[in-house]
């Protein structure tokens, strides 16, 4: 149960946070976070069974999410800065409308 939660945490957390909150995500870089915070938390209970670290690094095993949460949104970052060129131009608009009150008369409408 651990490994879904910590699967789920290090591919869709990321996303969501920075999909919702920053304006610099691109679909590369939402790409390369989902499958590397994916594959480091996938990898870890095959590791832990096949393997079982003993000390830190059967702690740090046994509970990927610690880091490969931090793996998934540092992909994202990284990856998305590097190709900053694929921001699409209506981002700044569709977060202003995504994140202002609807009671402000914005234009909603695409």
């Amino acid at each position: 149960m651990t490994f879904a939660f910590a699967l789920a945490a290090s591919t869709f957390c990321p996303l969501l946070m920075l999909g919702i909150w920053w304006r610099g995500l691109t679909a590369p870089g939402a790409i390369a976070g989902l499958v590397g915070g994916g594959l480091c938390a996938g990898v870890a209970p095959v590791m832990t069974i096949a393997w079982g670290p003993d000390g830190w690094l059967g702690v740090l095993i046994s509970q990927p999410a610690a880091w490969s949460v931090p793996v998934g949104f540092g992909l994202m970052i990284g990856v998305s800065l590097l190709t900053r060129s694929a921001v699409p131009g209506t981002v700044a608009r569709t977060m202003v409308r995504l994140h202002t009150p609807e009671h402000i008369d914005v234009d909603r409408h695409p």
